[in-house]
């Protein structure tokens, strides 16, 4: 611990993190944030794959053909799961990059 933390609070809850840290432990931060993001898309990813693996063609087309309201609100709430996982894989990668 070190009460300098305490001032770089602003620094730390910055995201994205940036790119270049005006201290002198820069290389641990900029590490530190390394790391963070290889979790994060590690992360990301994985559930975009769980969520494509835990249902078929036949299913999804059930789902999609479906008039049962509480279908189509499950249907819509996979959507939305599919798009946020996809969107936060491709952020990941924008920060890696």
């Amino acid at each position: 611990y070190s009460p300098a933390l305490l001032k770089r609070r602003r620094d730390l809850e910055r995201w994205p993190p940036p790119a270049k840290y005006g201290k002198d432990d820069w290389l641990a931060w900029t590490q530190a944030d390394q790391e963070l993001n290889r979790m994060l898309l590690e992360y990301c990813r994985d559930m975009r794959e769980r969520l494509k693996a835990s249902i078929d063609s036949e299913l999804a087309e059930d789902f999609r053909k479906s008039k049962d309201p509480l279908d189509k609100l499950l249907w819509q709430l996979r959507v939305e799961e599919s798009k946020t996982f996809k969107e936060c894989v491709l952020r990941a990668k924008d920060i890696v990059a």
